[in-house]
């Protein structure tokens, strides 16, 4: 009999797998219950901004040059959501939809083509199963080959947006190395490289290079918010991995010289905290107390306030399908000390760490992810111009089905959190995105 068996491969939510046959002839009980395919999303046109913003202050009195803005990060400032990377994605990501606030002669993202506008492909979540699952669209794809990882040539002009999909942790300067934080770090590379000419060799120091080629009035610096999804989403790492990257003091220090140099070249930045990824509806489409209650499953010993990653053997233990009891490893559950722990780290990365490292690099601002997500979680949050922003999943606006990532209309929100502390700190007048009609918009 063959054994079936989905790994959920971090972020993309990417998975592989072969038939599990059995005498009933029953189909397998898995997460990715099959295939979509799907047009490419017609480009948004966004909503023209409410005024001319004013950038002076973004600007050293002498200079009078085009403002130009620069995001640097991971999958959060790429746009990534749903599961994947695709071109929606892409224009409308946080990054792009601020430079469209601020009247920018360009802002340019490494896009994929509309041919093959559907990216890396992404998930659809599956109304029809009863137990929480996805379809994934893999149709006008840029995926070239799964393994390894290689997607179609980006060839156009020198993107603003260097923020790419398991990044930062991944440091420029480190670009070669081999020691990944969590499995789906090595898929970093696929995206860089979709940033070379193809007739150029391939360079580690890509992105050092294109921050160094041009002149920055304003950067947008996300630095890890990768690195501890990738690892609650792994929980087997959890332990060593989260320990081992937090108490770290050369990351931090390196964070410290990354804001430092790009003061020091006369550049405006802008740094994000990171929200308490134990709210996200991703940890609570399974619940372990009804698990627990079911009394069939054997190994890792669940507790109340455990969570239960969505894989395939945890919805098969919803089903009850396969040989009972069934077997939880430490890859199935985040433990009541592991959710604890990712608790109290986002909290000090709140409360102590960022404001830190803002003081010492001269009150650098900071936009608070951390308060702004538990207000959206709460239910607490509605835009300025009156529409309400439900954390509810797969059906609310917030977060995009992959129920890590925001959606575009969560983007929007952040851009916007993103536009208010600019505007603070650096004296500009930026107007706000009208969330309602650019929700009205999308397609």
């Amino acid at each position: 009999m063959n054994k079936c068996r989905l790994l959920l491969l971090l972020f993309g939510l990417s998975f592989s797998g072969c038939k599990h046959i059995e005498p009933s002839v029953e189909e397998p009980t898995v997460v990715i219950t099959g295939s979509l395919s799907q047009p490419v999303k017609s480009d948004v046109v966004l909503p023209p901004a409410a005024y001319q913003p004013g950038l002076l202050g973004l600007h050293r009195p002498d200079d009078t040059t085009t403002t130009r803005l620069v995001a640097w990060g991971g999958s959060l400032m790429a746009g990534y959501r749903d599961g994947g990377l695709y071109r929606e994605g892409q224009l409308t990501c946080i990054p792009a939809l601020i430079a469209h606030q601020m009247r920018l002669a360009s802002f340019v993202s490494p896009l994929f083509d509309p041919a093959v506008g559907n990216g890396t492909g992404y998930l659809v979540y599956d109304q029809t199963d009863p137990l929480p699952s996805w379809k994934r669209v893999s149709n006008q794809t840029g995926v070239i080959s799964t393994n390894p990882l290689v997607l179609s040539k980006y060839n156009g002009p020198m993107p603003d947006n260097l923020a790419l999909p398991y990044g930062v942790g991944a440091k420029p300067a480190d670009s070669a190395r081999v020691d990944y934080t969590y499995p789906a770090q090595r898929n970093y590379y696929a995206y860089l490289n979709r940033l070379f000419p193809t007739n150029q060799p391939e360079r580690y120091d890509l992105i050092t290079r294109l921050m160094d080629a041009r002149q920055i009035h304003l950067l947008l610096y996300e630095p890890d918010f990768d690195i501890y999804v990738g690892v609650a989403i792994n929980p087997e790492l959890v332990s060593d991995r989260l320990s081992r990257y937090t108490g770290s003091g050369t990351i931090f220090y390196a964070f410290q010289k990354d804001v430092l140099d790009s003061q020091n070249l006369g550049r405006k930045v802008v740094m994000y905290n990171r929200p308490d990824l134990m709210d996200f509806p991703y940890f609570h489409l399974y619940d372990a107390k009804k698990l627990q209650a079911m009394n069939i499953t054997s190994g890792v010993v669940l507790a109340d306030s455990a969570l239960l990653i969505p894989n395939d053997k945890i919805k098969q233990a919803f089903a009850q399908k396969g040989a009972l009891p069934i077997v939880l490893e430490d890859k199935d559950v985040l433990s009541k000390q592991e959710v604890k722990l990712f608790q109290l780290n986002a909290f000090m990365n709140y409360d102590y760490s960022l404001p830190y490292l803002s003081k010492v690099t001269g009150n650098t601002p900071i936009v608070d992810l951390y308060s702004l997500y538990k207000r959206v979680i709460n239910r607490q949050y509605t835009t300025e111009d009156g529409l309400f922003i439900d954390p509810s999943f797969p059906n609310g606006n917030f977060f995009s089905q992959d129920g890590l990532y925001p959606s575009a209309i969560g983007s929007a929100v952040i851009a916007n959190e993103t536009i208010k502390v600019i505007n603070q700190a650096y004296k500009t007048s930026i107007p706000l995105i009208n969330v309602r009609e650019y929700a009205s918009l999308l397609p």
